[in-house]
């Protein structure tokens, strides 16, 4: 069209040009330049001057087209940010909710596990009648617990201690779980990491493949598939993790590259797009999190993750996992604790009375001598009367006005000595991360079973408060 033009323009400039030089030729053989006294002079700097033409139209052309382009592509990825702004604040939102939600909903499952447990001792254990009933409610309240759990890794605000995992022997490990959440579908292993570390946490690199797996046998349709888990290490550059999407950026490096692969029958384009929304779901009500939780772990483990599928094709999650080569495995140290009978002074800070009840009766029951303050002011007058014989401290970290923090500051300036335990609703390494390193003897998990706390106490007072 651009080229019609020129010559249409080119024709005009020609016949005008001639008709100057040439006044006393008939319009027509301006048009045809079919007329004796044309001399190729005249021709020459016809076509010069196209030429000419040519070139700062062509040049003008170009410089509008890039400049389209330009503002174009500028504004796609204005939306584009505008569009991960609005779901990075979303998040945002959910997780201070889930937060706040965690904390109090633990606090209750706290006081319920551990009146269940005293009222299991004093019913005499696995003889009592009820024995089976209050082990239900602590079990009850454990998996409420993991719920809490799950709503703040899909989040992405449970913040873990990242612990090396050996990915093969991981895999190998909950084999039997995953055969169990695929039923009939055939699944296979293609395992060649063997000797590849990530930072991770069991449980959550567990529930990862658990929902992956799920979302495959939901999507089996009429007709039978299969599903393949395959792991390989890998050294990534810029354009290999251009794709996947993460909580943090990617960088290039060394990573752990796991795959889960079916043969199902795909996800639609206009909602692959949307499978890791938190309220998004293609089913009915009540499926639970699903892949919303498979994203909230690969942010709390600083991977990413990239989903290729296609209708009838089958669907395919690649992961990639920050990883190095291992050089030394380490094992686990297995123990078992005798029955607990303790004797010493042990403080219980916390603001929520069931909480300071139910651990004041556990630790009597234990033989040691409890003294409870509801509030980081009250605690700090009461203490020092009773610093000298005090052999442990336990401490919410989260209370109204003087926090477990502040608490805490007040005591290393003349308490250094006494060791403190601190309890709360947020993970170690979140809670942790507001103390210095070393000033901490111990850290609960709430809810806890009073198991745990027993293991926690056993590591932290001296040998001489428990009876031989």
């Amino acid at each position: 069209m651009i080229a019609l033009l020129f010559g249409a323009v080119a024709w005009v400039l020609d016949a005008w040009l001639s008709s100057v030089l040439f006044p006393d030729a008939t319009f027509w053989e301006l048009l045809t330049g079919d007329f004796p006294d044309r001399s190729i002079y005249v021709r020459s700097v016809v076509v010069v001057l196209i030429v000419i033409f040519g070139l700062v139209a062509g040049s003008l052309m170009s410089r509008l087209e890039a400049d389209w382009e330009a503002r174009h592509r500028g504004e796609l990825e204005t939306h584009q940010e505008r569009e991960q702004l609005l779901k990075h604040q979303n998040m945002e939102a959910i997780g201070s909710l889930a937060g706040g939600f965690a904390h109090e909903f633990n606090n209750i499952l706290q006081a319920m596990m551990g009146s269940a447990y005293i009222a299991d001792l004093q019913s005499g254990g696995e003889g009592s009648p009820i024995h089976e009933h209050l082990r239900d409610i602590q079990m009850s309240g454990a998996r409420a617990a993991k719920l809490c759990d799950q709503m703040l890794t899909f989040a992405g605000k449970k913040s873990v201690l990242l612990k090396d995992i050996y990915v093969d022997k991981q895999l190998n490990a909950i084999e039997g779980l995953l055969r169990k959440t695929t039923g009939e579908l055939p699944l296979t292993f293609s395992l060649r990491a063997p000797d590849i570390i990530m930072g991770g946490d069991a449980g959550l690199f567990r529930d990862l493949f658990e929902n992956v797996l799920k979302n495959s046998v939901e999507a089996r349709g009429e007709h039978a598939i299969t599903v393949e888990i395959a792991t390989r290490y890998r050294t990534c550059v810029e354009e290999d993790i251009a794709d996947f999407m993460s909580g943090s950026l990617l960088t290039p490096g060394e990573y752990v590259e796991i795959v889960v692969k079916d043969t199902g029958t795909g996800i639609a384009a206009n909602v692959k797009d949307r499978i890791f929304d938190p309220f998004y779901s293609t089913k009915f009500q009540g499926r639970g999190l699903g892949l919303s939780e498979v994203m909230g772990i690969v942010r709390t483990f600083s991977g990413g993750v990239k989903v290729t599928s296609a209708l009838n094709l089958g669907t395919t999650f690649t992961f990639l996992f920050p990883a190095r080569l291992a050089e030394e495995r380490s094992s686990k140290r297995s123990s078992s604790l005798p029955n607990p009978t303790g004797h010493g002074l042990i403080w219980i800070v916390d603001d929520e009375l069931l909480i300071t009840q139910t651990l004041q009766r556990v630790l009597t029951r234990w033989g040691f001598n409890v003294h409870t303050a509801r509030s980081g002011e009250e605690f700090l007058d009461l203490f020092p009367a009773t610093a000298e014989d005090c052999s442990c401290i336990l401490l919410d970290l989260t209370m109204p006005g003087i926090g477990g923090e502040e608490v805490h500051a007040s005591l290393r300036n003349t308490y250094a000595n006494i060791p403190v335990i601190v309890m709360s609703g947020y993970s170690e390494e979140q809670s942790l991360s507001k103390f210095e390193s070393n000033d901490i003897a111990g850290f609960l998990h709430k809810p806890f079973p009073l198991e745990s706390m027993e293991e926690v106490l056993r590591k932290v007072l001296p040998q001489d408060c428990w009876s031989k």
